[in-house]
């Protein structure tokens, strides 16, 4: 009915529903740089799914320490 809608996630399963949706769905995402021990957003659409990921840079900043797999 012409309804545009916007969906923020990590699950990376949920960017396959752009090849599925027949081009009714379009992946775009923001890119993360690194300022001290914050992280920073652009705040720039680009269009994909985002090709880096920053979850075990927030889990540190959270204070949880990991091993060098990144296991807590």
């Amino acid at each position: 009915a012409g309804a545009i809608g916007l969906v923020s996630t990590h699950d990376l399963e949920l960017g396959e529903l752009e090849r599925e949706s027949g081009g009714r769905i379009i992946n775009y995402h923001f890119r993360e740089y690194y300022e001290g021990n914050e992280i920073r957003f652009d705040y720039k659409l680009r269009p994909g799914i985002s090709p880096t990921r920053n979850a075990l840079h927030l889990i540190r900043m959270a204070g949880i320490e990991l091993d060098e797999e990144g296991a807590p």
